[in-house]
């Protein structure tokens, strides 16, 4: 009997670990985090460089040209996308950033939910797409690896 229930508690806590997704607190760049209002960002990151608007979105940009972003969408005031490119002093509640190497994202969140290479998803075609999901299953987090290192990421919620 007891081997049993050593052998049925393994069983759960490999499937756990199998099955592990990023908590919900953990999707943070920059000291953003999904579903901030405009004016909680700007207390964070200041006036923005740039702002812009398209349909029911808003954008603030920061960053001094097109190779360093940081861009912070928001939909019905509420930020629901945040993505960096090219600024290696932004990172992840964790600590992944431009230029981290691909096994420390992996040994910070584990195996991905989505890997995928060259894909239609990524802005390179030598790019490997390496995706993780919150444990509410309403956002994910997205790295952009090349040559085994971050070219750019970000965090995004699944409508609102």
């Amino acid at each position: 009997m007891k081997k049993i229930l050593l052998i049925m508690m393994v069983l759960v806590s490999v499937s756990a670990v199998a099955f592990a997704k990023v908590a919900d607190d953990h999707f943070v760049i920059g000291g953003v985090s999904i579903g901030q209002t405009m004016s909680q960002v700007k207390a964070v990151c200041g006036e923005p460089v740039k702002t812009r608007s398209l349909n029911e979105f808003h954008f603030y940009e920061y960053g001094n040209n097109d190779e360093t972003k940081y861009v912070i969408r928001f939909r019905n005031g509420m930020a629901d996308t945040i993505f960096v490119a090219g600024n290696k002093n932004i990172a992840t509640l964790d600590g992944i950033k431009i230029g981290s190497a691909k096994k420390d994202i992996i040994k910070t969140y584990g195996k991905p939910d989505v890997h995928q290479h060259g894909t239609g998803f990524v802005s390179h075609p030598d790019a490997e797409l390496v995706q993780y999901f919150s444990v509410s299953g309403n956002m994910r987090m997205t790295f952009e690896v090349m040559h085994g290192k971050v070219i750019n990421f970000d965090i995004a919620r699944f409508g609102i």
